[in-house]
């Protein structure tokens, strides 16, 4: 049976579309894992090293379930200690959004000692990247070129 382990919300100050459309791709998630490495993947699987704590894993996951504007489910396929799934939830809120972040898994007594506080580290850090990410300022046009300066009136 599955229970859920962690859970971290943050509000984002960004369009709930926006957040959702990055976060359905998995390619897009390579910027925010942390404890991550050897990164390959596309919209809908990836893989790559995933350090946990003091242990490393080379996962494969996929996106499981979409919810169109709302909520994003992932699994591992393989490298996995335990069953779990990631799900990501985006509620909107006017020109903003509240992303929920929770992992449900099926976990020894032993096995929530060694991963339960790292895993919940991962989250507040995976929040904090995709706040980052959907916060950056947008980019400025190229300025244009400034007119040449009016010569200086003689008299």
């Amino acid at each position: 049976m599955r229970h859920r382990i962690v859970s971290s919300r943050l509000l984002v100050k960004a369009h709930p579309v926006h957040v959702y459309k990055f976060l359905e791709n998995l390619e897009n998630h390579k910027s925010l894992w942390p404890g991550t490495s050897r990164w390959e993947g596309d919209k809908d699987q990836a893989r790559y090293r995933w350090q946990l704590g003091i242990s490393g894993f080379n996962m494969e996951t996929r996106i499981v379930e979409r919810f169109p504007g709302q909520r994003i489910c992932e699994e591992p396929v393989s490298g996995s200690p335990f069953p779990y799934r990631r799900y990501f939830k985006v509620q909107p809120d006017d020109q903003t959004c509240i992303i929920n972040i929770s992992v449900e898994a099926e976990m020894s007594g032993l096995q929530m000692a060694l991963y339960h506080l790292p895993m919940k580290a991962q989250l507040e850090g995976i929040l904090k990247n995709i706040q980052t990410q959907m916060e950056k300022p947008k980019t400025a046009p190229a300025a244009v070129a400034a007119a040449p300066a009016a010569p200086a009136a003689t008299s």
